[in-house]
């Protein structure tokens, strides 16, 4: 992910009551076996699974029935198909350029129902609250869907919400103030999340 860019995992409301019988402000997210296991990934083997339960694991649309296709049409009409979007069953989006935000969403589905297994998008901070936001967290407040940041923070999709949590990031330190942002990196004032 680029420093400027911040993103969000979308959860269905309905998985998290299912699971906790509330929303929790935050969920756990695992990032040492993360890392454990992408160390040990094999290269030859891109679909092997963790072995582990997180929030990034966690079966959240087992039981929704959000269709793909409203959700496919959305983003389509605000960002391109990204080249290596080629899967049955999934597809990703990129929109960048010299004066296009860094903005990208990705999708996973299953070909027999079309239900939503996994969805996921982050924007480009440089460019403020635009379109391609905006049009993401109506989808997500008309769903019933939640957004889960990076460190297992969990909002309802509002962009007031999303604001607050961004003023806290290091992308927006990175955005605000680059050289500070490299000073205290360098001198171990602060760490990537």
């Amino acid at each position: 992910m680029a420093i400027y860019q911040f993103g969000f995992t979308v959860i269905p409301k309905s998985g998290i009551l299912e699971k906790y019988g509330q929303v929790p402000e935050r969920l756990p997210i695992d990032h040492e076996a993360w890392e454990r296991f992408y160390q040990q990934l094999d290269l030859d083997k891109m679909d092997e699974s963790p072995d582990f339960e997180d929030a990034l694991t966690f079966e959240w649309w087992k039981n929704s029935n959000i269709n793909a296709v409203s959700a496919i049409q959305i983003v389509d009409a605000i960002a391109k198909r990204a080249p290596w979007s080629n899967s049955v069953d999934s597809i990703s989006w990129k929109n960048e350029g010299d004066d296009i935000a860094d903005e990208d969403a990705s999708l996973g589905f299953d070909v027999q129902t079309n239900k939503i297994k996994d969805f996921s998008f982050r924007f480009d901070l440089r460019f403020g609250v635009n379109k391609f936001l905006k049009t993401l967290v109506v989808f997500c407040e008309q769903h019933g869907l939640l957004l889960m940041d990076t460190t297992g923070n969990l909002i309802e999709p509002k962009i007031e919400l999303i604001g607050q949590l961004v003023s806290t990031s290091n992308a927006h330190r990175f955005v605000s103030n680059p050289t500070q942002f490299f000073d205290d990196l360098s001198s171990g004032r602060l760490t990537i999340e």
